[in-house]
């Protein structure tokens, strides 16, 4: 499923911290990565100069080592275009099976990844995105960013909210089980701003209803490998209670759909899941809807 991955990046620091992150997806399969870089109008001019060239050409080079010295079979393309688009486009035509990004980073112009760029690769993806979280120190009025090593099969948690969009994004969190992850956490939580004060009364029954779906998730999780799964249902806020969860619990990745059941109301209030993935200390995956034939 995540044979052939894409990395998108630029000249940052945060890029390489991104592309010196991800060894552990050879846990899923992943054995080839495709390195892009995307001029913008700014940066294709400037390669007009030799030595902005030679800069470029060799950070890509740098960051292909990083990659090749951690398994991956890599190839590098860079193209001249709006990254939101070219990274998508480009994912789809090379028949990548997951796009990584990172939660910061600059390109020549100083644009944020997340904010403008990553926002609209998520919104615009076809395919699975994978956020990778940086942490940056400041010392001495300098942004040092550092270098993290995620270990994605130690424990996933898959946030829910039983839409047909979080039903697709579990065929990956059972995909992963199958390699061997040693903790999974499913969770539902039940939207007090949804339910208070007219539905209170049938929090209970709620609850009950919600838990033989997760129970049943479980069930087929136990299927796969002999994983340590445990069930949350929770009664709040649903970002601010993941995020809870993601900060008590180690949590190493969150697999959610990016779309929910409400998706045009949340799209224009936020998102749960873009709340998480911009947020969460942890890796976010985001998988779109299933493409329909």
């Amino acid at each position: 499923m995540f044979n052939r991955i894409m990395v998108a990046t630029d000249l940052s620091p945060a890029s390489f911290a991104v592309v010196s992150s991800i060894s552990e997806l050879k846990v899923f399969g992943a054995k080839e990565c495709l390195l892009v870089q995307c001029l913008g109008y700014m940066e294709s001019t400037s390669m007009n100069m030799p030595h902005m060239k030679n800069l470029l050409l060799s950070v890509i080079s740098d960051q292909k080592k990083l990659l090749e010295d951690q398994g991956f079979e890599t190839s590098v393309e860079i193209v001249a275009g709006l990254p939101q688009t070219e990274v998508n486009r480009i994912a789809e035509a090379r028949d990548c099976s997951l796009i990584v990004v990172g939660s910061h980073g600059y390109s020549f112009s100083r644009e944020i990844l997340l904010g403008s760029v990553t926002t609209q690769i998520i919104h615009y993806a076809k395919r699975p995105v994978l956020i990778i979280r940086l942490k940056k120190q400041i010392h001495k009025a300098e942004i040092k960013i550092e270098n993290q090593q995620y270990r994605f099969s130690e424990h996933i948690l898959f946030p829910t909210d039983f839409s047909e969009n979080a039903d697709y994004a579990f065929e990956y969190v059972k995909y992963m089980a199958k390699f061997g992850v040693k903790r999974i956490t499913l969770v539902h939580v039940q939207d007090k701003h949804k339910i208070d004060p007219h539905l209170i009364y049938q929090l209970e029954e709620f609850n009950r209803i919600d838990m033989e779906r997760l129970e049943k998730m479980k069930q087929q999780l136990e299927k796969e490998n002999k994983t340590n799964i445990k069930i949350h249902i929770p009664y709040g806020v649903p970002a601010e209670e993941i995020l809870s969860i993601i900060q008590k619990e180690d949590v190493q990745m969150v697999v959610m759909g990016s779309q929910g059941r409400s998706y045009f109301q949340e799209f224009l209030l936020g998102s749960v899941s873009h709340a998480i993935a911009r947020m969460s200390q942890a890796p976010v995956m985001l998988i779109p809807v299933r493409k329909t034939k």
